[in-house]
């Protein structure tokens, strides 16, 4: 899969499910080694993120909460672990 980190600033319009994303390192999540993740949900104004490190559990945060996402071909991404509205 082909894919750039792009950094902030982002809108919640910039994400989809199953985006990679980078948290912001002044959270303490990211101080203890739990950086990256994937979105599994969109909300109104908040994304629901699946941490690499935390697989059975999930963060909910706003984009200003973000440091950088990754884009890649929409086509290859799998929304299998989404979270039910």
């Amino acid at each position: 899969m082909s894919e750039c980190k792009i950094y902030g600033p982002f809108t919640i319009n910039d994400f989809m499910v199953g985006d990679r994303v980078e948290i912001q390192p002044w959270l303490d999540l990211w101080m203890q080694g739990a950086r990256y993740g994937k979105v599994i949900g969109v909300k109104s104004s908040v994304l629901h993120i699946r941490l690499d490190v935390l697989p059975d559990k999930f963060i909910i945060c706003g984009v200003d909460h973000l440091f950088a996402r990754w884009e890649s071909k929409r086509s290859e991404i799998d929304g299998n672990d989404a979270v039910s509205s």
